[in-house]
């Protein structure tokens, strides 16, 4: 994550077609090499990749069930303290009438 170097706050954004395995390497590939320090600096993204585009939300509770894998993933990676520092924002569409759910 050159962006990490540069002293920028950092988001990256992987596409998440299936759950556990694909967003686990995604992470950990993304993360590879950053320390805990910087890791606190990261911004993870999220939508998932039939979402791109279309206008269409995912369901809430899937997004839920993603959030909840990906601090899974960040704790393993560094810390509980770490992993709570890290904002996770799901970055599919929305709309006055769906937004709630998602905050």
């Amino acid at each position: 994550m050159k962006a990490l170097g540069a002293q920028f706050e950092s988001f990256f954004c992987k596409t998440l077609f299936s759950f556990e395995s694909p967003v686990r390497e995604q992470i950990a590939g993304a993360l590879e090499g950053v320390s805990a320090a910087k890791a606190k600096s990261v911004i993870i993204a999220y939508e998932p990749v039939w979402a791109i585009g279309t206008g269409i939300s995912a369901n809430p509770d899937d997004t839920l069930s993603v959030r909840l894998f990906i601090q899974k993933v960040l704790r393993k990676l560094y810390s509980k303290s770490i992993q709570e520092s890290i904002p996770i924002i799901y970055g599919g569409s929305t709309s006055s009438k769906n937004l709630r759910p998602f905050l």
